[in-house]
């Protein structure tokens, strides 16, 4: 499904099992995103951390994330990290992510793009929004138990 992706940029790939939380519990939507962001701790350095933290953060004050659906998809892009990093988050209990008319989320997928390379950024949230907008694909995620069985679901979508 991924055809107008190089292969190199699947989203399957940029997802590990460690920035997968298939019950995540947040009280808020700033909890959910503190959480979420803090999965990216363990893989980068602490300016490297601190960078993406503060994108990700910016992004979100200038414009919600909150696509509809129960699916927010917040990101960020910074000069400071080389790769992609992506991590995705089904909440045990859905938050309110906005104040507009979309219900609760609580499926969470988040990006931080390298600043290197805007196109490929905007490429990744293209296809991440293409995906998450089939309500087939999206059950099927917020039914996975584990981090495996939600990568293995990405990994069966990009054949």
């Amino acid at each position: 499904m991924g055809s107008y992706l190089p292969s190199n940029m699947k989203i399957s790939e940029l997802l590990t099992l460690q920035t997968i939380q298939p019950s995540l519990y947040a009280e808020n939507k700033e909890d959910a995103l503190e959480k979420m962001i803090g999965l990216f701790k363990p893989l980068l350095g602490k300016n490297e951390f601190e960078s993406v933290n503060k994108a990700i953060m910016e992004r979100e004050s200038v414009m919600s994330t909150g696509v509809g659906k129960g699916i927010a998809l917040p990101h960020g892009k910074t000069s400071e990290i080389e790769e992609n990093l992506a991590a995705l988050a089904v909440l045990k209990t859905p938050v309110v992510y906005d104040h507009s008319d979309y219900p609760p989320v609580d499926l969470i997928f988040m990006l931080a793009g390298s600043g290197l390379n805007s196109s490929e950024h905007i490429r990744l949230l293209s296809r991440i929004s293409t995906l998450l907008n089939r309500d087939e694909f999206t059950s099927r995620i917020r039914s996975c138990k584990t981090a495996e069985e939600i990568l293995d679901v990405f990994r069966k979508e990009e054949l």
